[in-house]
């Protein structure tokens, strides 16, 4: 649970950036 949380967390840290850029 806990590595797969990690993960989810990196994806949405991803997205955050990648919308930043796109904004």
């Amino acid at each position: 649970m806990g590595i797969y949380a990690h993960e989810l967390k990196e994806d949405f840290e991803q997205v955050r950036v990648a919308m930043a850029k796109f904004a």
